[in-house]
């Protein structure tokens, strides 16, 4: 009786519970096939569901070690650092050569004229035969542009009436602040009484100016008597106009 019932009759479709086990584990396998080869190309995934297994079942996470990856593009360059520090200084150089000398500076004024000279002592009479004689010579002032000026006075003799004239004087040593200045020049004889006079002359641009008789007035002028007739040339002087 028992084995007359069958048990399809009692449970409709459990027959085909079998059968649907038996398709059910393919699927299962062939997902999880999927799922695997599928973790190969998504590591961050593995790497997910890794943590979490082992964070659920207290294990130590496994290890995947993906393949590595292509090297990444290069960055954007840094900004720049601040300034070093200043070093030491360094030593010091050689000392350089010597500049070249400067021009010579501008001359100085001229100093204030100095005080005049002492009279100069009278020269000695000259030799007979030659026609002449010289009078003597001295230094004299002539203003501001000479303090210093020798004069010496030559004379000629007349033969026949024995008196010697006066021929020329004689300047030398003139300055140059002297040049192109009018000069004058007055004889006096020896109880100072003027003999003669030369005036507006001009003194040359010259260390030596002569001053023959003819310049002077009169012309004739004595320079020494021995007959003490006429008065003899004693005194010269000179002035500048």
């Amino acid at each position: 009786m028992v084995q007359l019932i069958d048990q399809s009759n009692l449970f409709p479709g459990s027959q085909a519970e079998p059968r649907r086990r038996s398709l059910l584990f393919p699927v299962v396998v062939t997902a999880l096939i999927l799922f695997l080869f599928t973790l190969q190309f998504v590591p961050n995934l593995a790497y997910q569901l890794n943590y979490s297994f082992a964070n659920a079942l207290g294990l130590q996470p496994m290890a995947f070690t993906g393949p590595a990856g292509a090297p990444g593009n290069a960055g954007i360059a840094g900004a720049d650092g601040l300034p070093g520090s200043l070093g030491p200084a360094g030593p010091a150089g050689p000392a350089g050569l010597n500049g070249a000398d400067g021009s010579d500076g501008a001359d100085g004024a001229d100093g204030a004229d100095g005080a005049d000279g002492a009279d100069g002592a009278d020269g000695s009479d000259g030799a007979d035969g030659a026609g002449g004689l010289d009078n003597g010579a001295g230094v004299v002032s002539l203003g501001a542009c000479d303090a210093s000026v020798e004069i010496r006075m030559t004379s000629r003799i007349d033969i026949d009436s024995r008196i010697f004239y006066v021929d020329s004087v004689i300047l030398s040593d003139i300055a140059d602040a002297c040049h192109g200045q009018s000069l004058s020049i007055w004889i006096y004889g020896a109880a100072d009484t003027e003999l003669a006079e030369a005036r507006g002359l001009t003194i040359p641009d010259a260390a030596t100016m002569t001053i023959g008789s003819e310049k002077f007035t009169p012309s004739a002028i004595v320079a020494a008597d021995p007959t003490s007739v006429n008065e003899e040339a004693a005194t010269l002087v000179l002035t500048i106009e």
